[in-house]
């Protein structure tokens, strides 16, 4: 019993030190966070665009969904006011731009090619 312990123990403390930095321990170049609800329509119709822009722009960006109602520690370190919100981060992990609401995927592109994100085909 002790040592299932320990591994689950192990293994949350990963999740948790990969969750606590979205820019620790990878190359991406932007990092995409949503922060919405599993409930929310706008959120759900926003959910392929995230697997979406994920696959076109590969290692180039890192997508993280958060839900209100399961990481209210990231609704308060963001300060979300409404959902959908989108924000997206610099490989600082600085805030370089923030959406409310249905984010259309066209507009997410301009701003990612702005950023110098090229589509990986």
């Amino acid at each position: 019993m002790k040592k299932i312990y320990l591994f689950f123990f192990f293994i949350l403390n990963i999740n948790i030190s990969i969750f606590a930095n979205p820019q620790q321990d990878t190359n991406a170049i932007i990092t995409f966070i949503e922060i919405g609800s599993t409930h929310c329509i706008p959120c759900k119709q926003m959910k392929p665009i995230l697997k979406s822009i994920e696959n076109k722009y590969k290692s180039q960006i890192k997508v993280i969904f958060y839900d209100i109602n399961v990481d209210k520690e990231k609704v308060k370190k963001y300060n979300v006011k409404l959902i959908p919100t989108q924000i997206f981060l610099n490989s600082k992990g600085e805030e370089i731009h923030r959406h409310q609401g249905f984010y259309p995927e066209k507009e997410i592109d301009k701003f990612l090619k702005k950023q110098g994100l090229k589509i990986k085909v």
